[in-house]
């Protein structure tokens, strides 16, 4: 889990503001925000990188797609309204976008609730629960190759065993039986 400091916290905030005073222009992107928050494109990318493990593009695209989905629960506006006003230049990208982060299309967000989908999407949470994601089930691959290890480990001592007690019958095979 990924602690935000207060000093990252407050610069979140503000890059925050700043996109959402910008939302409804579609070619308001890295340059504009590292320009309007008065820091180079190369030390707001570390920063937003360090912060928040999203590249500034990530979070640009994740804050819209986050106020997408409020205008989505809110009835009056259609899904291509509200790609436009969230800055996407393409109803068909922002569709792309919105089925990638919440894996059902815009459309079906004004059918009854998703079961899915948290009713206030929190910036933070979601970048704990993507982390998870691509975290997901690391352990496995390190324990199968740790239980093949003991295994292969567990034979090799078995068969020092049998060849200490010189009883090497039961391992050769059927025709050389007679011979031993």
């Amino acid at each position: 889990m990924r602690y935000v400091a207060g000093n990252e916290a407050i610069f979140l905030d503000r890059l925050t503001s700043i996109v959402e005073a910008n939302l409804g222009d579609e070619d308001f992107g890295v340059s504009e925000l590292a320009e309007k928050s008065g820091m180079s494109r190369s030390r707001l990318y570390f920063r937003i990188k360090t912060t928040t493990q999203k590249t500034a593009s990530q979070f640009i695209r994740e804050f819209r797609l986050n106020k997408a989905l409020e205008l989505l629960r809110q009835p009056g506006l259609t899904v291509s309204e509200i790609a436009y006003r969230v800055g996407f230049g393409s109803p068909a990208y922002f569709n792309k976008c919105f089925h990638e982060k919440y894996g059902f299309p815009p459309g079906e967000t004004k059918m009854p609730e998703p079961k899915n989908v948290p009713r206030r999407v929190d910036p933070a949470k979601t970048i704990l629960e993507e982390r998870a994601r691509r975290i997901g089930h690391w352990w496995v691959l390190p324990f199968v190759v740790t239980l093949l290890l003991l295994t292969w480990a567990e034979y090799g001592m078995l068969v020092n065993r049998v060849k200490r007690q010189g009883n090497l019958a039961w391992m050769a095979p059927r025709h050389t039986l007679g011979y031993l």
